[in-house]
């Protein structure tokens, strides 16, 4: 009589191969009930766990022949069963697993934003001064906008508590917002924002040519800057009377550290800024004492930038500037909490928000959006 098969190994591991196959999907946040394989998938499932299946049966009986004697185990059709549903489940959870990955690109980045890393190895030692006067030079080589009425300042934006989560994402998937600036000749400014797009697990915007925007999601008009649409025209080109001039216009802002960072980055994210000023305000930056050069760096949009650290808006706060050293143009700011800071429960190098500018023109009033 032929030695039985000895069929017990494995089997009894057939209810823990199938509850840790669970709870590896189920911590991928997939649930076998709302799994929906194309027909293709499907298919391709129930061929996979067929073969498995009619392998498992057809290998001969010496393959299979204890080393030891164990009490004899009958292949019954209830645990050929049990076996294949485990094989169909497995391979269901490989097809879904590799389904949920898109290839072509990073997937969205489900937890908190990842700090943009710089080549700081590669870079230390740099003058800072330098650098910023590099950026005027750059700037001021540039040719001015057209002459037209409306000034358009476009953004991806996103802070720490703002939503904007692209829909159908995950509670976690980050949300930046698209908004249309237009500053009107009536000083006034109409902000068209368009739903946020999740970033990928680098941290930067799929999307970052804004091809095909997604929906609308706010149309609104609001008061434009006290000093009007002709505000950067009316502003003094040297440093000292500069950075004079643009405290000044801030009187709730009383520490200088803090002032003239957030009025640089007010003015490049609200007017197209002609280059002459583009370039004074590079070398206001630089009579700073308290500014980093952080080194080189892929921003969020994909651009090779510059990256300088200066004071945030508040304690425990720093404001990281992004410029591009071909054309001296301003690209973004993120704000970024460090070690000890004042934001109660924030740990330290958490990315807090962010505005890069992605586009700046002037155009004419009937190129506004309808």
């Amino acid at each position: 009589m032929p030695e039985p098969l000895d069929t017990t190994h494995g089997i009894d591991e057939v209810p823990d191969l199938e509850r840790q196959t669970r709870e590896l999907m189920a911590r991928l946040g997939v649930v076998p009930k709302h799994i929906e394989l194309t027909p293709e998938d499907a298919a391709r499932t129930t061929a996979i766990a067929e073969a498995a299946l009619a392998e498992m049966l057809a290998r001969p009986p010496a393959a299979h022949r204890a080393k030891t004697r164990r009490a004899p185990f009958m292949l019954t059709r209830p645990r050929i069963i049990r076996m294949g549903a485990a094989t169909a489940t497995l391979v269901v959870a490989v097809i879904v697993v590799i389904a949920m990955q898109d290839w072509s690109r990073p997937g969205p980045a489900p937890g908190p934003v990842p700090v943009v890393q710089f080549d700081a190895a590669r870079d230390a030692g740099v003058d800072v001064a330098a650098v910023l006067s590099g950026l005027a030079k750059a700037a001021g080589r540039q040719p001015d906008y057209a002459a037209a009425p409306v000034q358009l300042v476009v953004t991806e934006e996103w802070s720490a508590g703002s939503g904007g989560r692209p829909a159908g994402a995950s509670p976690g998937t980050v949300g930046v917002v698209r908004k249309e600036k237009y500053l009107l000749p009536d000083n006034l400014i109409r902000v068209i924002s368009h739903a946020g797009q999740g970033l990928d697990t680098t941290g930067r915007l799929p999307n970052a040519a804004m091809e095909d925007p997604a929906a609308i999601t706010g149309d609104e008009s609001v008061p434009g800057p006290a000093g009007g649409p002709a505000y950067p025209a009316t502003l003094p080109l040297g440093p000292d009377d500069l950075i004079a001039r643009l405290v000044s216009a801030h009187p709730s802002c009383t520490v200088l550290e803090q002032c003239l960072p957030a009025a640089f980055v007010e003015l490049h994210e609200t007017y197209a800024v002609p280059p002459a000023l583009a370039a004074a305000l590079w070398e206001a930056l630089a009579t700073s004492d308290n500014i980093t050069y952080l080194g080189t760096a892929t921003d969020r949009l994909g651009r090779r930038a510059v990256g300088f650290q200066v004071p945030g808006p508040a304690p425990g706060v720093v404001r990281i500037i992004f410029a591009d050293t071909a054309t001296g143009a301003y690209l973004g700011s993120e704000e970024v909490s460090t070690a000890g800071g004042g934001a109660s429960g924030v740990d330290a190098d958490t990315v807090l928000g962010f505005t890069y500018v992605a586009a700046v023109s002037r155009i004419n009033l009937d190129q506004v959006a309808r």
